[in-house]
């Protein structure tokens, strides 16, 4: 897969869920939301390319990073997962999918695909994908630029201020 699908999948993908792939969690001190590649029906940025034959309950809370650079390190509940672990071939299996030459230099795209979903406003999502596409000099296609369009960007430019 290039860029340019890369993109295209998750930009389609998050634009139509309209909502984030999380899990509500307790905490001391306040409630929190983590975010996760799959929670029912929903999915993140990445959860979104990999395949149901693919995904692995493994997967979450590991990096993006790890899972395609070191999959024999994603951690289950107790460490490091065998090698030859399911967790394991499958994370190989989605590396070969995603058909990256140079897993390195991608890897900050795939990263920042998953930052507009983990980190930003659901509403804000047109905004920063087309800032996503512009950046990786790829294609912004109509129904992002549509969507866009219809953005709040006094709103997005406040929230894109209190970021930093």
């Amino acid at each position: 897969m290039d860029k340019q699908k890369i993109f295209n999948k998750v930009a389609k993908h998050l634009l139509t869920q309209n909502a984030k792939s999380q899990q509500s969690r307790k905490g001391p001190f306040a409630d929190s939301a983590m975010c996760l590649y799959r929670n029912g029906t929903r999915a993140c940025a990445i959860g979104c390319l990999i395949p149901d034959e693919l995904y692995h309950k493994q997967f979450e809370n590991n990096s993006i990073y790890a899972i395609l650079t070191q999959p024999e390190y994603i951690s289950g509940d107790g460490g490091p997962l065998p090698f030859k672990s399911t967790a394991c071939k499958k994370a190989k299996a989605f590396r070969k999918l995603l058909e990256f030459r140079n897993i390195g230099r991608n890897m900050k795209f795939l990263q920042t695909l998953q930052k507009v979903h983990d980190d930003t406003e659901v509403v804000a999502w047109p905004v920063h994908l087309e800032e996503v596409a512009i950046m990786y000099h790829l294609k912004i296609p109509k129904f992002l630029a549509d969507r866009a369009a219809k953005v709040d960007t006094t709103w997005t430019t406040a929230q894109r201020n209190t970021d930093n």
